[in-house]
């Protein structure tokens, strides 16, 4: 399960491998999304025999990532919700039966191979193009013919977002003639011999400048904040506001406060209260813009800005924040920061 508007992640890490014993709780694989990277961890204890993905491979959200042998019961839910599992346990428990000491193991590789199979999307044609890249060739006005051009870097040629990522800024390059080629050439070039990232073609760096990667998040915070000066307005307004009282009631509570609700009591959440009455008394203020039209939203979802300590920025997000009194923010609030900066954050 991910968080709402995310339909697929990437394996970006196997913690277990085939073999190894897993408790229930216990961290498998992480994943990463457009918004977040995420462990995701076992439902059972027992024995992994089979990782249904690997490394760099995209699993969409409902997919079963691996198999567990396990002698806990399986709850009905569970069983209802892959009934091809529970027939698989069944054959295999026969298969074992007759089996002698020697042949178990390649009988009950056999059986999850075919639980495996079972599980797979049937029909998928190679070359399959997820919804993501689907929406970035829409946005990009990339025809289905020029999509079918590009040499995906993904499992069995699949295109990947990085490889649409790309292609973009190649096809965004104009074309250098002849005699500009030769001219480039002629010219020393001004980055050093080790490889290093490719600039905007209108920023040079000189020899002696530090050229610094991006690293996978702040790439992403980057693609986010440019998308978001397309469907919110800035503007930048200052108003001076006397904290007096407000600064005296924490100051009178934060104490009996932490004793009552076992939280700090910081100003974020009485900010954020404010914050979330304003919205709800002034809702032209919570709107976006999708290019057509002005959607005015009913939820009220407040964003917490995070330091990290990479010197990264998060921003995970209070939903329905004007559902929730000042000790619910409180907790809320101090979870959020806790868990951003010890890198925990759960994907919804």
């Amino acid at each position: 399960e991910m968080g709402e508007s995310v339909a697929e992640a990437t394996i970006t890490s196997w913690v277990k491998s085939v073999g190894d014993r897993v408790e229930a709780d216990e961290v498998i694989v992480e994943v990463a999304t457009d918004k977040v990277d995420s462990e995701v961890v076992s439902e059972f204890s027992g024995i992994l025999v089979k990782q249904l993905f690997s490394i760099d491979q995209v699993a969409k959200v409902g997919e079963v990532l691996a198999l567990i042998e396990t002698d806990q019961p399986v709850p009905d839910t569970f069983v209802a919700d892959t009934p091809d599992i529970e027939v698989a346990v069944s054959n295999s428990e026969a298969l074992l039966e007759q089996s002698s000491e020697e042949s178990t193991s390649a009988a009950l590789e056999s059986t999850v191979d075919e639980v495996v199979s079972s599980l797979q999307p049937s029909g998928q044609p190679k070359g399959f193009i997820s919804p993501l890249v689907r929406s970035i060739a829409a946005e990009e006005g990339i025809s289905e013919q020029e999509l079918g051009q590009i040499i995906g870097s993904g499992l069995d040629g699949r295109i990947t977002k990085h490889d649409m990522m790309a292609y973009l800024e190649r096809r965004s390059k104009p074309t250098v003639a002849a005699d500009t080629v030769a001219e480039l050439i002629a010219k020393p070039t001004l980055v050093p011999t080790t490889q290093k990232p490719e600039l905007s073609s209108s920023i040079k760096a000189d020899a002696d400048d530090q050229i610094i990667e991006l690293s996978r998040m702040t790439r992403l915070t980057a693609d986010h904040m440019s998308h978001s000066l397309q469907t919110a307005a800035h503007v930048q307004s200052f108003i001076e506001v006397d904290m007096t009282r407000v600064v005296e009631l924490r100051a009178k509570i934060k104490t009996e406060f932490e004793r009552l609700h076992g939280e700090k009591l910081t100003f974020t959440p009485l900010f954020f209260e404010v914050v979330a009455k304003a919205l709800k008394a002034y809702p032209m203020m919570n709107i976006q813009f999708d290019g057509k039209n002005i959607i005015k939203k009913s939820a009220v979802n407040i964003g917490m800005a995070t330091a990290l300590a990479d010197g990264n920025l998060i921003v995970p997000v209070i939903g329905d924040a004007d559902t929730l009194n000042l000790v619910g923010l409180a907790k809320r609030v101090n979870d959020l920061a806790a868990r951003a900066r010890s890198g925990a954050l759960k994907p919804d």
